[in-house]
């Protein structure tokens, strides 16, 4: 197995440095059995890793590094967008930011920006948590087709568990032009505000989200916070080109009890 890996990544490896070759040229070069070699490149085509050209017979990179490659520098945009615009909400509403993106079935921190209070909310870069029990979570799961959503239970969350009526209602809430609102559902005493960040094909891998401890949260100063939240949403994927009217910023939903 781990003969037929270090093999793969040689192919792969010397076809990018070269640009192009032939299955003879690949067999030469580093030395793998013509059987071994047409095994290989077979597999690395029908997965779109390699394409070969009919004509020439030449193999080179295929399709599926532009899509890997671009994810990830999408990823690597967004957090370098975000990072001065979460600074600046953080600054004008005093309460901690982050930005999250979805990784496979969870959101992960891709970057944080802290309050000056003494008490915050403290999620570590690269942390995962599952998108249906946070508020950055359930704002991404809301522009993912319902039977594509990730297994969660949600009666298993940490501190307090909601209903699938509740999650129903933050989603609706998210796709009217909302925020999606947590509270106390990961981490005991924390009110989490979530709004989806889109990208210039009008999808959502990411969020940001506010979160304030119970003892400064006030229901009376919750519209201004998602109206400064909503506001640097917008600004973020308007820088990654996506275009649309001026989101809305009236929270519909209670917090949860």
């Amino acid at each position: 197995m781990v003969k037929s890996a270090n093999r793969t990544l040689e192919v792969i490896e010397t076809i990018g440095w070269r640009g192009s070759l032939t299955q003879s040229d690949i067999i030469k070069l580093l030395g793998i059995p013509k059987s071994s070699a047409s095994a290989l490149l077979s597999t690395l085509t029908r997965s779109g890793y390699l394409q070969l050209d009919a004509r020439t017979r030449l193999y080179s990179l295929g399709p599926q590094f532009v899509t890997l490659a671009g994810r990830y520098l999408s990823k690597l945009d967004i957090v370098r967008i975000s990072q001065p615009i979460l600074r600046d909400l953080t600054n004008r509403i005093d309460e901690s930011s982050f930005l999250l993106c979805r990784s496979d079935d969870a959101a992960i921190v891709m970057w944080r920006e802290f309050c000056t209070q003494p008490l915050a909310y403290n999620m570590q870069l690269g942390e995962r948590a599952p998108m249906a029990l946070t508020a950055g979570g359930i704002a991404i799961l809301a522009y993912i087709a319902r039977d594509q959503w990730p297994d969660t239970r949600l009666s298993e969350a940490p501190v307090n568990p909601i209903t699938p009526e509740y999650l129903d209602r933050q989603v609706a809430n998210v796709r009217a032009g909302g925020s999606a609102l947590t509270k106390g559902v990961m981490v005991a005493g924390d009110v989490s505000l979530g709004r989806p960040v889109f990208d210039h094909e009008h999808r959502v891998n990411a969020a940001i989200t506010v979160t304030i401890p119970t003892i400064r949260y006030k229901p009376q100063n919750l519209r201004e916070i998602d109206y400064q939240l909503a506001t640097a949403a917008n600004q973020i994927s308007e820088q990654l080109g996506y275009h649309a009217a001026k989101p809305r910023h009236a929270l519909r939903n209670d917090p949860v009890s």
